[in-house]
């Protein structure tokens, strides 16, 4: 990477050519069948220059379907996280990981279909997941220093739970699935995610308790924007969703507007 910002913009565009060449020639080629000189003559430069970005096609795959350092995953949670309450955060993230799966991250059920075969790669792959459980284990476990996540939850857990997620999500979008609802992750995140802390339950006891309520509120409120977004999107009426709910279809027209909002906002 030292070697590539040293190199100016010239090194950088044909690294952006060679990620924009290996997306087309393994998605139309599979990645076993795919090559390293038909990236190169895709990307116009040669199989040297590709050598000199990358190690070869399995870190040109790494490279295309946007395999991120856990340090980036982690600035960007703890922006989303900053100055929110977790049922909040749990809301966004939820609907975050609702997004339908980007079409290359598919790509790596072709490696781990060929790694079955393909002792060598199987062993490169199994270091690769090994490597990136760790760092998910010691994100939760940073996480649970600052309060974020649920003590009641071990860090090997969550970080297998949120790995099992990100390959099922994959397995769905191979097979034209959707992913589950926004609502449902935004309930198993309210879970994993810890309650906010009561306001000196020691010294004032009733305080504690109006904050505790207030908590609880607050997340119930959440999750019934969530379903009724989800309800009105499986082509419910406002009418209907309204008359469910017992509020007015007005009402539902706005908590709908603003679950849009955020949602564009998600997608950037």
């Amino acid at each position: 990477m030292s070697e590539l910002l040293a190199a100016g913009p010239g090194r950088a565009n044909s690294r952006s050519a060679l990620i924009g060449a290996a997306l087309a020639e393994f998605t139309e080629k599979g990645y076993e069948s795919a090559t390293v000189q038909g990236i190169a003559v895709r990307a116009g430069v040669t199989t040297g220059a590709l050598y000199a970005h990358f190690h070869g096609k399995l870190d040109l795959l790494l490279a295309t379907i946007g395999v991120r350092p856990i340090g980036d995953f982690l600035q960007d949670f703890y922006q989303a996280a900053s100055g929110r309450s977790p049922g909040e955060l749990a809301l966004s993230m939820g609907r975050d990981m609702a997004l339908p799966q980007p079409a290359e991250t598919s790509l790596l059920l072709d490696v781990i279909v060929l790694a079955r075969r393909d002792p060598r790669l199987g062993g490169t792959i199994r270091r690769l997941f090994g490597a990136k459980l760790r760092e998910v284990v010691e994100a939760t476990d940073t996480g649970r220093e600052a309060g974020w996540f649920s003590p009641a939850l071990s860090s090997s857990d969550l970080a297998r739970l949120m790995m099992v997620i990100a390959l099922g999500k994959m397995v769905l979008a191979a097979i034209d699935e959707e992913v589950p609802s926004a609502a449902l992750f935004t309930r198993l995140l309210d879970a994993m995610l810890w309650s906010e802390t009561p306001a000196d339950p020691a010294g004032h006891p009733a305080l504690a308790r109006v904050n505790e309520c207030a908590a609880r509120s607050k997340r119930a409120r959440l999750e019934f924007e969530a379903v009724v977004a989800e309800a009105v999107g499986e082509g419910h009426s406002l009418r209907e969703v309204g008359q469910a709910a017992g509020v007015s279809h007005e009402q539902i027209r706005r908590i709908v507007a603003e679950d849009q909002r955020a949602t564009s906002r998600a997608r950037g």
